[in-house]
């Protein structure tokens, strides 16, 4: 378990980012700080703050921590999507793919569903290492 230099800051952009390329039409996922924001028709209507759990660069988290930040705030921002949408988000109907995240090496891998068999998987944030 090695210690990265990623903030609370970077893992919220870097998720934001990836997460906006596969949102839904007609909605925004944003980062502000340490927070990443579903917003729809102009307004916040939810997002998660589990980035925050990293701290600064100065904390210098695990790959642990770093995979449970990630797979929270997946797992809130599913939660919005799927009751914005009222469907299983990512998936259009039956059970809502689990959301997972991994870090192999300097990178953080995050998906839904199966790690064999992904119903989506974003594409991968490099993690600085110190």
């Amino acid at each position: 378990v090695s210690p990265t230099v990623v903030s609370s800051r970077e893992l919220a952009e870097a998720i934001a980012s990836r997460l906006q390329g596969v949102a839904p039409e007609g909605i925004s996922i944003r980062a502000s700080g340490e927070q990443i924001r579903v917003i729809r028709g102009g307004s916040v209507v939810g997002g998660s703050s589990a980035p925050g759990i990293l701290g600064s660069r100065d904390d210098r988290p695990d790959d642990r921590q770093v995979e449970t930040a990630a797979r929270s705030a997946i797992s809130a921002i599913q939660d919005v999507l799927a009751e914005e949408l009222r469907t299983p988000w990512p998936a259009p109907t039956g059970s809502m793919p689990g959301p997972c995240a991994r870090v192999e090496g300097t990178t953080l891998i995050i998906w839904f569903g199966a790690e064999d068999d992904p119903y989506l998987a974003l594409p991968p944030i490099e993690l600085p290492q110190r």
